[in-house]
């Protein structure tokens, strides 16, 4: 955010005009698993899109287009010398649902919350919605506090290995949750690699349907 001079007033407006039914999604996709150092102009691996794979929208293809190139790079993963054959491209997509099924503030794209972080699932995201916590070893034990409608709606434990899930009702008038995470760490800071984001928690949000929506509450695992 510094170096492309980014705010979070400029953030907020972008979560205010998200796509709307008929408007067109474009997405750079990429595969360049190399080291940039300005990440945020070069996909360096996308496949797709994140707001379809979390069923935020229906998308229907429009166009698409790849050019692909051998490259000799840095894998970001390994930092061992790799030899490839790469691409960068785009695909255009069309918006067909009203509006967004959910929309997340503080959570990155691989599924890490932040110590504050929210979402907001509308009222056709499903009936009912279940939500997966967990913690790894380097922030384990740890605990999540997660409020609805300014009620407190869980206080969870977790611990490194297990998974704790809990159900979430949304249909009429949806939901919004906020997460609050006690404790955060810096990968980088404790020499394990060199992430340098303050990461809490995994996690994921899925729709219920059938027989599964049915079921009231949901217990922790």
């Amino acid at each position: 955010m510094r170096l492309l001079r980014i705010t979070h007033e400029q953030l907020a407006a972008n979560r205010r005009s998200l796509p709307r039914e008929g408007d067109y999604l474009l997405l750079m996709t990429g595969n360049k698993l190399a080291t940039w150092f300005v990440r945020g102009v070069t996909p360096y691996y996308s496949e797709d899109s994140i707001l379809g794979r979390d069923r935020a929208y229906d998308l229907i293809p429009v166009a698409e287009g790849r050019a692909f190139a051998p490259g000799a790079f840095m894998n970001v993963w390994t930092y061992r010398l790799n030899l490839a054959r790469t691409y960068v491209g785009y695909k255009l997509y069309k918006v067909t649902n009203r509006s967004a099924r959910i929309v997340w503030t503080g959570r990155y794209p691989d599924g890490w919350l932040g110590p504050v972080s929210s979402v907001r699932l509308s009222s056709d995201y499903g009936e009912r919605a279940r939500v997966t916590l967990s913690t790894p070893g380097f922030n384990s034990p740890n605990r999540v506090r997660v409020w609805k409608d300014g009620k407190l709606l869980r206080d969870l434990a977790l611990t490194e290995g297990h998974e704790v899930q809990f159900d979430v009702a949304t249909g009429g008038t949806g939901a919004a949750l906020n997460f609050f995470v006690e404790r955060t760490a810096v990968p980088r800071e404790l020499g394990l690699n060199r992430d340098k984001r303050e990461l809490g928690v995994l996690s994921r949000i899925e729709p219920l349907k059938g027989a599964d929506a049915a079921q009231q509450g949901g217990t922790p695992k």
